[in-house]
């Protein structure tokens, strides 16, 4: 009888696991259709995708790699849509996941948690917004330095949040931290420091200080024109502010 129980038990256990393998497998290999997609399918298409995956995710456990995947995916591809009451909750969740598998000085939690706070601020929760970038940086800096790109990004993130609050100062200070971060370090993407001459040229525009938003915009036109091409969009559009 005692043989025979644990037969049965041994069956269903064996079997549990079979089952937990292959659901494992099956989101991970919508995950890695989310990811390659990401940057060629329509987002409409991309979350359908992404919504099979986290179905199926919250099958497996909670601090598996490829449940924290679909959890990130799903949140940011409805943000992505402007489907921020089916994001927000979602984001929250991911920050915790992410905080409980890797800990809260990991860059990986504050990548989560920079998709919580961008969220929370195309919602109007601006002040949350703040509370929760000023931690991303403090995990950057010390994960990083204070010349890293994630760092640096950062910087560039947070003086938006700023701006939005009419604390115009604060702002300046951040991305004139993260245009000295890209000019010491040229290893850093240029296509990124051209976006954040573009910030601090808008800031000045609307602080009214037009002639040194004139100057910036004139540096960024170079950039554009030598990464991108006379006829490129945002090229054309830096002539513009120029003008």
């Amino acid at each position: 009888m005692k043989k025979s129980l644990f037969a049965i038990c041994y069956f269903f256990i064996f079997h549990s696991i079979i089952a937990q393998s292959q659901l494992n497998a099956d989101v991970n290999e919508l995950n890695i259709q989310v990811e390659q997609a990401f940057e060629t399918e329509p987002l409409e298409k991309l979350v359908l995708i992404a919504e099979k995956a986290w179905e199926k995710a919250q099958g497996i456990s909670p601090i598996d790699t490829n449940y924290l995947i679909s959890l990130s995916n799903i949140s940011t591809i409805y943000s992505e849509l402007n489907r921020f009451e089916e994001a927000k909750p979602l984001a929250i969740k991911s920050v915790e996941a992410y905080k409980n598998y890797y800990g809260q000085d990991s860059p990986f939690y504050a990548y989560a948690l920079s998709e919580l706070s961008r969220i929370y601020r195309q919602i109007g929760y601006i002040e949350e917004a703040l509370e929760q970038y000023q931690e991303v940086i403090s995990i950057f800096k010390k994960s990083g330095g204070d010349n890293s790109y994630d760092y640096a990004l950062s910087l560039n993130d947070i003086s938006s949040i700023y701006k939005d609050l009419n604390r115009f100062e604060e702002a300046e200070q951040y991305l004139l931290e993260a245009k000295s971060i890209f000019e010491t370090n040229i290893k850093l993407r240029m296509g990124e420091y051209a976006t954040i001459l573009n910030n601090l040229a808008l800031l000045y525009d609307k602080m009214q200080r037009f002639e040194e938003a004139e100057q910036l915009y004139l540096k960024m036109s170079t950039i554009d024109e030598k990464e991108l091409g006379e006829t490129h969009p945002y090229y054309i559009i830096g002539l513009n502010n120029i003008a």
